[in-house]
Order: C-alpha cells, then sequence, then structure tokens
C-alpha cells in the first residue's frame, strides 16, 4: 500500500511530466477548434434566416440588427480563427 507522501510525490511527477504539456495543449485546441466550427454554423445559420417585415420602417431596424448581428458573429469567428492558426504556427 502507497503512503500519502508517495501518492503526493506521485502526482506531483504526473504533473510536472513533459507530456502533461501536450495534453493541455491538445485540450486547448480542440476547444478552439469546436468553438470555431460552432461560429462557422452560427453564420451558416443566420444567413439562412428568412425575416418578414410588417413595415418599411421595421424592415430598415430589423435589417440593421440583423447587419449588425452578422458582423457579430463574423467577427467572433475571425477572431477564433486568427486564434486556431497562431496556436498551431506556434507549435513549430
Amino acid at each position: 500500500m502507497t503512503s500519502e507522501d508517495e501518492r503526493g510525490s506521485i502526482f506531483e511527477r504526473i504533473q510536472g511530466h513533459e507530456a502533461r504539456g501536450v495534453i493541455d495543449e491538445r485540450q486547448k485546441f480542440r476547444w478552439r477548434h469546436t468553438t470555431l466550427l460552432n461560429d462557422y454554423h452560427d453564420l451558416k445559420d443566420i444567413h439562412r434566416q428568412e425575416i418578414s417585415h410588417a413595415t418599411e420602417r421595421t424592415q430598415q431596424l430589423e435589417t440593421q440588427g440583423y447587419v449588425f448581428e452578422v458582423e457579430r458573429r463574423l467577427h467572433h469567428y475571425l477572431s477564433g480563427l486568427y486564434t486556431v492558426c497562431f496556436f498551431v504556427l506556434s507549435l513549430n
């Protein structure tokens, strides 16, 4: 049976092992990639939306909101793409 000191020592060695860094970076990449794909699908979904307008004024306001939302989602997607690209390049 291992003592508490031995378990603590083993845990510290596992945490400090160089493979742990690789695992952590892999998890970060997977999270960033998943976020990027979700943002891409959000952009595609908003593009497919059809808006029915009651008046010309509501059409104008809804269109402005639509453009703002597309810009916001596009910005989020592009910043995620930059992050993923930067992450991949930093591995070299």
